[in-house]
């Protein structure tokens, strides 16, 4: 059996639509410094349209309370780290079980609109990645309406229980994020009750921030935040 790091376990959680594969540079970098990292797959997140048809919020946020379950066998001390809805998610497990703290990375609160986005698409036409722009358009087309509105429902319940928040939580947040307005961070900051709070924000990336041209520097960022968890 793996021993956990410093006794503490590590869950990270993808975004709204996406897969593991979001997370993952963090992810191999947390386990080669000896982590247990767990990276549930959200239930319906298969790619295909109609798996996530047939999935709920409450499926989602059950998929991370397992994980949690099981990781806590194992080891003391929880750290959930969330990208984009993944955040979401891990203040839902931390308002119902002890973790040790809280990481979210361009989580929404406030969400972009096409309008936004091809506003930013004209103002910064010399430097906007044209692919990025198709991706979150075959990414719209892909998501079933039951899935928007389970997605909602998630975003509604979880800012009534951001005050019931008090564990450790770093809120980071891409500027130039597409889909995600970079006030959620500030949002969410304000509203949880944490004594030990803090929010960092870069600029240069996308929504995919672990995928960016600042990933390494968020990795660094995160890592050294963990490591004061000893």
């Amino acid at each position: 059996m793996k021993i956990c790091y410093r006794n503490i376990g590590i869950i990270l959680i993808h975004g709204f639509g996406g897969s593991i594969k979001e997370v993952e540079p963090l992810s191999s970098k947390l386990s080669l410094l000896g982590y247990h990292v767990e990276t549930p797959k959200l239930k319906g997140h298969t790619g295909m349209r109609k798996d996530l048809k047939s999935a709920t919020y409450l499926d989602w946020i059950e998929d991370v309370e397992k994980a949690y379950l099981s990781l806590k066998t194992k080891c003391d001390e929880i750290v959930l780290i969330g990208f984009s809805m993944g955040g979401l998610l891990s203040l839902q497990v931390a308002n119902k079980f002890k973790v040790k703290g809280v990481i979210t990375l361009n989580t929404p609160i406030y969400i972009g609109n096409i309008y936004m986005i091809l506003k930013k698409i004209i103002k910064n036409i010399n430097i906007f990645n044209l692919n990025r722009f198709k991706r979150l358009l075959r990414l719209l087309k892909l998501l079933p309406l039951k899935a928007y509105i389970n997605f909602n429902r998630l975003l509604k319940d979880t800012k009534k229980i951001l005050p019931n928040i008090k564990c450790d939580i770093l809120v980071n947040q891409a500027i130039d994020d597409e889909v995600v307005r970079y006030k959620s961070a500030h949002y969410l900051h304000n509203q949880v009750q944490s004594k030990n709070k803090k929010m960092m924000f870069y600029k240069k990336s996308n929504h995919l921030i672990l995928q960016s041209e600042v990933a390494e520097d968020v990795i660094v960022d995160l890592v050294k935040y963990i490591e004061n968890f000893k």
